[in-house]
């Protein structure tokens, strides 16, 4: 999963996408390591942005960067979901937050 996710905000990078990193992939992001399966994304539903990343995701690359969506907000979409998994993120979260996150300062999100 890690490879497939960095080729997918790899090639979104070089599309010049306007999107972000949301649910699983982003609490790990800010520090707190699980397990998910999947890569949450919200891309900016503007015409020209789309079709780039309908056109960027037919190229595999390797390694890259991503723009994560803010600690607030994730615990904020986390409260909003509210399933037992969200509750032990923002618990987590929260954590992290309190005593300082790895992307505190960063300005990535």
């Amino acid at each position: 999963m890690v490879g497939e996710s960095e080729a997918i905000l790899d090639a979104l990078n070089q599309a010049r996408m306007r999107y972000l990193v949301v649910g699983g992939v982003a609490v790990v992001l800010h520090g707190h390591l699980r397990i998910t399966a999947d890569l949450d994304l919200i891309i900016h539903l503007e015409r020209d942005n789309v079709l780039r990343a309908m056109r960027a995701l037919q190229v595999p690359l390797e390694r890259t960067m991503a723009t994560v969506i803010a600690l607030e907000d994730l615990i904020a979409l986390k409260r909003r979901a509210g399933r037992p998994r969200d509750q032990e993120d923002i618990a987590a979260l929260e954590a992290l937050r309190d005593a300082g996150s790895p992307t505190e300062g960063r300005g990535d999100g």
